[in-house]
């Protein structure tokens, strides 16, 4: 099942190469709800203070205006401390280096840590993702989708569209040298000797070579027919080179006399031309003979070729020669030049024919990809296997992946520009923080004024 996972997934190690949208320098400017409530928090800081400072051109002394004065006092106390607060999880407050403040920026690498370890321990739980792909139902969820016309034809599209370009990026250099591999093998195994006995007892079984006589026979016919004339004129020829050896040696050697000249006198034209019918005429009517069913002349080939097929099964020779053949189909240059060949002509033909059919290529493609959809949805066997496949694929991965994830997210958070890493943060949870400072001011005036009754009363 492993190697099914990292199949599936893709086996890789995981590595940080890429710093993402928080590379150093890159600018980020507040969101408007965190401006707002800055401002908000600003402004009751401000209002407590203004009170206070305001209270103290009153002259006299009376206790609602000691009272008024304690809340703003503390209040003033209660915002200046959860402001310095939450600017200190940022960056350190008015730029001084003070202990313990940018806590974000100073602490990444160490926070980095502490959430790739949450993530690894208690967010990748396989159990908890087989429950929630369980109710989730995703194979329904795609099921109906791809019953959508629209859907359907969309992602087969996109198969049509790609498949050409898959194919001509293809690196087929493993799959190429596993089938050479497997070729190579079944010739190397194969028994030539049986197999071709067996093709020729079947063909014998069938009369295919009785079919082989009658087309052979005919051929013969035809060729007669044309070329008679050139067979009474290579008979004329040797009729006289034969007759004029005869003379060579004679009285016409003596004399001067040329023995070919002698020769074509003796024999005339009409000797050759009734030589060369009767000729023609044997060999027709043996061609004839031939393709008669019932003549013994058929007869007597049918068993001549049935006898000499039926020794070939016996005959070393036979063997010896079935053998060579094989020999020299699995030399290994010739047979490497004869397969590649083959390879890119296929591979080649494999391209033009998507290319050329791929409107077909998607309408098929939409056809199958809504029969799948309809499948699932009416086969919730099917429904449930499919499920239980994903569920088991990514509780597989996560149990393969698990460890590299606290790792992985360390490493990201290590190179993250800790300024910027900073107001992203700020940016995403300062709108809650500001609330602190609200409400740190109005808890600190309302502290202020309850200890300033209970001092009043005690």
């Amino acid at each position: 099942m492993r190697a099914r996972v990292e199949a599936f997934l893709g086996r890789s190690e995981i590595g940080v190469t890429d710093t993402g949208l928080l590379e150093t320098g890159r600018k980020l400017e507040p969101t408007p709800e965190l401006r707002r409530s800055k401002r908000i928090a600003s402004a009751s800081l401000a209002a407590s203070a203004s009170v206070y400072i305001g209270l103290g051109f009153i002259p006299g002394s009376h206790w609602v205006i000691d009272a008024l004065r304690a809340t703003a006092e503390a209040a003033i106390i209660g915002g200046l401390a959860d402001w310095f607060a939450v600017v200190a999880l940022f960056r350190h407050p008015l730029g001084l280096p003070i202990p313990h403040t940018g806590i974000l920026p100073e602490n990444k690498d160490r926070i980095g840590t502490a959430l790739g370890r949450f993530a690894q321990e208690h967010l990748l739980d396989p159990e908890e993702l087989a429950k929630r792909l369980a109710a989730a139902d995703m194979p329904g969820h795609l099921a109906a989708w791809l019953r959508t016309d629209r859907n359907a034809g969309m992602l087969a599209g996109e198969v049509a569209r790609m498949l050409p370009q898959w194919l001509a990026s293809f690196d087929d250099s493993s799959l190429k040298a596993g089938v050479k591999a497997e070729i190579r093998g079944l010739i190397a195994h194969v028994d030539l000797v049986s197999i071709a006995d067996d093709i020729l007892i079947t063909l014998l079984k069938r009369g295919e070579h009785l079919a082989i006589i009658d087309d052979a026979a005919s051929a013969g016919l035809v060729w007669l027919d044309n070329k008679k004339g050139n067979i009474e004129g290579r008979l004329y020829e040797g009729i006289v080179r034969y007759t004029a050896s005869y003379f060579k040696g004679s009285i016409l050697d003596v004399i001067g006399l040329d023995p070919r000249y002698m020769a074509r006198s003796v024999v005339a034209n009409e000797i050759a031309q009734e030589i060369a019918d009767s000729f023609v005429s044997e060999v027709r009517e043996y061609l004839i003979q031939a393709r008669i069913h019932d003549s013994e002349l058929r007869k007597d080939l049918d068993k001549n070729i049935s006898e000499r097929i039926g020794n070939l099964k016996n005959s070393e020779e036979w063997a010896a020669r079935l053998n060579g053949l094989r020999s020299y189909m699995l030399d290994e240059k010739e047979f490497d030049r004869r397969f590649d060949t083959i390879w890119a002509t296929l591979r080649l033909r494999a391209m033009e024919s998507v290319a050329a059919s791929s409107e077909d290529i998607n309408k098929f493609a939409t056809e199958q990809l809504a029969a799948i959809g309809d499948a699932m949805i009416m086969d919730d066997e099917l429904r449930s296997r499919v499920n239980a496949y994903l569920t088991r694929v990514a509780q597989e991965a996560i149990e393969i992946y698990r460890g590299e994830v606290g790792p992985y997210v360390a490493g990201v958070v290590k190179h993250w520009d800790p300024v910027t890493m900073s107001k992203i943060v700020e940016n995403q949870v300062g709108k809650d923080l500001q609330f602190i400072r609200i409400n740190g001011t109005i808890v600190g005036g309302l502290g202020g004024l309850a200890l300033f009754v209970i001092n009043s009363l005690f």
